[in-house]
């Protein structure tokens, strides 16, 4: 079977938010990162003052996924990282979280924008669990757009919980699992959308929805930055230049030969340097002499 050619890149960028959304996967996550940062860059005090700050950002940056067609977004807010920290941040972090997702201002921002948020709260963490419940109980329809924000104390607790659900219910397939766990059947995450480090597992997306095979992407713009024009960039990537599967492989390798100076590269996606106690990656290079 011939594959068709994958649209103008350019044509595609500018394309209305119909088309786009046609390509894009049910389900992604989106595991933001560097907002301190941002905030520190802007002026704004690493205090509840950045929480308010950054909540309407992260109202934007939600947007601009359900704008483009995907329908679940999981939002990794909380790990045993961030858990573990100290100072006012490590001790206020969880009172922080719940006020910008299951405060007032947000509730609001959901009814007006017709989103459904759960939170996946996989650790004992009572003050969580209660905001889950707040959550639960607005109105909302499985059909809405919905935001699954993820936190996990422990690396252990994911697969605990998974664990005691399965033995709960019974349940003994994979549709079942879901149900048990999360209430319904979410289609597992074939994109993930990070930030800095290129680094994802069960802390970062919940096992039973990961895909087998999610594609991955990691932004260098520290804090809420995403643009639409960033996304799409993501999705042309993800729908059309990254399908490089054929179940006739033999043309492919044909060609090999002509692309040896980029094979033959030494250069390792992922290895980075580190300056003033941030990472950053490694520009690559393509060919090599």
């Amino acid at each position: 079977m011939t594959q068709s050619a994958p649209p103008d890149r350019a044509a595609f960028l500018d394309a209305p938010d119909a088309e786009i959304a046609a390509i894009a996967p049910p389900t992604a996550v989106y595991a933001l990162g560097g907002t301190r940062r941002r905030a520190a860059m802007e002026g704004i005090p690493l205090d509840e003052t950045y929480i308010d700050h950054s909540r309407p950002q992260m109202v934007d940056n939600i947007a601009i996924f359900f704008r483009h067609g995907i329908r679940h977004l999981i939002v990794p807010c909380l790990g045993p990282r961030q858990l573990a920290e100290v100072a006012p941040y490590g001790e206020r972090i969880i009172d922080w979280s719940i006020r910008a997702l299951a405060g007032p201002e947000m509730l609001e921002d959901y009814r007006r924008l017709g989103w459904r948020a759960r939170m996946i709260v996989t650790s004992p963490i009572p003050a969580l669990h209660a905001a889950a419940e707040r959550l639960r109980q607005e109105p909302g329809d499985p059909r809405f757009p919905t935001i699954w924000y993820y936190f996990v104390a422990d690396d252990t607790d994911p697969w605990a919980e998974l664990f005691a659900a399965v033995q709960r219910t019974g349940a003994r397939t994979y549709a079942e699992a879901l149900r048990a766990v999360y209430g319904e059947e979410v289609p597992p995450a074939t994109l993930f959308v990070g930030f800095g480090k290129p680094v994802t597992g069960t802390t970062l997306v919940p096992p039973l929805l990961c895909a087998p095979n999610m594609q991955c992407y990691w932004m260098q713009r520290a804090g809420l930055r995403l643009t639409d024009r960033m996304l799409r960039e993501i999705l042309y990537d993800y729908a059309y230049t990254r399908q490089t599967w054929r179940a006739d492989r033999r043309f492919r390798y044909e060609q090999s030969a002509e692309q040896q100076t980029v094979w033959e590269t030494t250069q390792i996606l992922g290895v980075g340097s580190s300056k003033n106690g941030f990472w950053y990656p490694e520009p690559f290079g393509g060919s090599q002499e």
